[in-house]
């Protein structure tokens, strides 16, 4: 007979195994024809509003069927439930044959979606492979939204006159008293608006009321124009805390009245909390209004509530393209090293109202001023003259505005190095930040390695090369030591993708991975609007070490193919599907730039 303590065991065991849940997949397919029960593509549910919520647990993915090629839908996707503690329920493009097209949300009016994709008071939920085309806004996550990522997606052509039109993130305005969006994470995203003349304030990306908030790896491109006297910018934040920013290309085209970044953070009562800008390419076109509200590439901005948060601004490459832009405006004191900070233009172009290189505040609000001493190592450049200053500086026991780079350096000890930084793309191209190999900014950084890898961000530049103890001013690291593993012998562990070498290259380069069991493998390459470019690799993998030589010049031999891309960054994405289903599929993505 057994003893009551065993039987006492036996039970909670039993209790135990009686709760577990397994992760169920369920299928959307506006073709399908089956039972439309969502239990196969066959069975399919028809359409978002048809999904039975209910029965969606977490840990459970919901895959949208894009068809051979593309697949749009005419409805807003409304997200109808949450996961639980590192258990996500996932609503995702699909990677079976057959239904791995585009998966489209299209507003057939333009302006009637208020979020082509939804979501209020929704958690630990995970969006990942959708394109979205109108609507008033793209993607709405609308209060009480924690543990929630979008990953992936396309989001472009709003409205032109929705506000805030891409992807809005609306928390409480009391913040933190009724802060309600917290842990929100966007990366992989192209945001792209209409260059069309509109009259409000349409952001690409905007978010307020939100706790840990992360961004990082997109491309945010701002055509809007505004006729209003409104921004229209690539990223505004409103009274939000313990923010992280890296690795984003922002856009900001010619004569459009936006910032490329303006940051509203603070930090809550009682607490320190940071905001990190990092490996960030930020260009601001430039506005031709003239007058308030002056724009600026990047703006850290305190909206006079709580505490002003600890503020880094580390390797990003800042660059305005008028002279009524400053690259950067910091309301409360900020940490500056390794930028390049430049305005390129001419004083004499209308409206002859230049603004500063960089601007310390207006003493309003600068409290303590800025001291030179925490802005180490960054390139201060201006086209049409000597750098001015503006504000109130502190360093080497003076206070106030140096005047000119003799004065930053002279008078109040300030380091870096001014000169053109030589960018070897044209101003305003997606990969404008490549330096020239002759740039001033090479090897002119300082070793912030212990630092930037305490934060949890990776000692490598926008593109993932890596840097060393003397790196590059600036978001890239052109002559970053490419590490190449030649013991990769052995059967592998675990998956992996590693960065192509050389990098930047021209015209051909290597793609290695590694696949640990048999698995089926596709292996693509993207354009920077996420248009795929051509399939490497499209089969059966067995246990391995792979590589692969991607061309980029037509070559008449019949032992390889070619292509002919224009120079640019390009994306290449692996996606590994194990044949036994019992890992999760294995998807990572890399960029690489191909100069010409």
């Amino acid at each position: 007979m057994k003893s009551i303590p065993q039987l006492i065991s036996l039970w909670v065991l039993f209790i135990f195994l009686s709760t577990i849940t397994y992760a169920t997949d369920y299928y959307v397919d506006k073709n399908a024809s089956g039972q439309n029960n969502g239990s196969s593509w066959a069975n399919a549910w028809q359409s978002f509003s048809t999904i039975n919520w209910n029965s969606i647990q977490p840990g459970d993915i919901i895959f949208i069927s894009g068809g051979n090629d593309s697949t749009v839908y005419h409805e807003r996707l409304v997200i109808g439930a949450s996961g639980i503690s590192g258990n996500y329920v996932t609503v995702r493009n699909s990677y079976d044959t057959g239904h791995n097209g585009k998966v489209i949300i299209e507003d057939p009016n333009t302006n009637s979606f208020d979020g082509c994709i939804y979501m209020s008071a929704k958690d630990w939920v995970y969006v990942k492979g959708i394109e979205t085309r109108g609507g008033i806004r793209s993607c709405y996550l609308y209060t009480l939204c924690d543990y929630v990522t979008i990953d992936s997606c396309i989001f472009r052509d709003w409205h032109p006159n929705g506000l805030t039109g891409g992807l809005k993130i609306e928390g409480n305005d009391n913040f933190p008293d009724n802060l309600n969006c917290t842990n929100i994470e966007i990366k992989n995203c192209i945001i792209e608006s209409l260059p069309l003349y509109n009259l409000n304030s349409t952001d690409c990306l905007y978010g307020q009321g939100i706790l840990k908030l992360r961004i990082h790896n997109n491309f945010i491109h701002q055509r809007n124009t505004s006729t209003n006297n409104m921004h229209v910018d690539c990223i505004q934040l409103y009274r939000t805390a313990d923010v992280k920013i890296w690795n984003n290309v922002c856009v900001v085209d010619h004569g459009v009245q936006g910032h490329g970044m303006i940051l509203g953070i603070e930090s809550r009562s009682g607490q320190i909390d940071t905001m990190i800008s990092y490996n960030n390419y930020i260009y601001a076109g430039g506005h031709e209004l003239g007058g308030d509200p002056d724009i600026n590439a990047a703006f850290n901005r305190w909206y006079s509530n709580n505490s002003r948060p600890l503020s880094y601004w580390i390797h990003n490459t800042l660059v305005t393209n008028h002279s009524n832009e400053s690259p950067i405006v910091m309301e409360y004191m900020g940490f500056l090293k390794n930028n390049i900070i430049v305005q390129f233009g001419t004083n004499g172009q209308p409206p002859t109202w230049p603004l500063p290189t960089i601007n310390a505040g207006n003493g309003m609000y600068f409290d303590p001023p800025c001291y030179v001493d925490s802005c180490t190592n960054n390139l201060i450049w201006r086209e049409w003259g000597d750098v001015q200053f503006y504000g109130m500086f502190s360093g080497n026991g003076h206070n106030g505005a140096p005047s000119g780079w003799s004065g930053w350096v002279n008078t109040y000890g300030g380091t870096g190095v001014n000169s053109n930084p030589s960018f070897a793309y044209p101003l305003g191209s997606f990969n404008g930040f490549i330096l020239n190999s002759n740039s001033s900014a090479i090897n002119a950084g300082g070793n912030l390695q212990a630092f930037i890898e305490s934060k949890g961000l990776p000692w490598a530049d926008i593109l993932g090369n890596p840097r060393d103890s003397s790196p590059n001013i600036g978001a890239y690291e052109s002559d970053s030591p490419v590490v190449v593993d030649d013991n990769l012998t052995g059967l592998p562990s675990d998956y992996a993708l590693y960065q192509n070498y050389p990098n930047p290259f021209n015209p051909s380069t290597t793609i290695r991975y590694s696949v640990p069991v048999s698995s089926f493998v596709t292996l693509k390459v993207y354009d920077v609007l996420g248009n795929e470019v051509v399939s490497l690799v499209n089969e059966e993998k067995s246990e391995g070490n792979y590589e692969v030589s991607f061309y980029n010049s037509i070559n008449s031999s019949s032992t390889r193919i070619g292509y002919n891309l224009p120079s640019g960054i390009y994306m290449y994405r692996l996606q590994a599907i194990p044949a036994n289903r019992q890992t999760d599929t294995f998807v990572e993505t890399r960029k690489m730039v191909l100069i010409k």
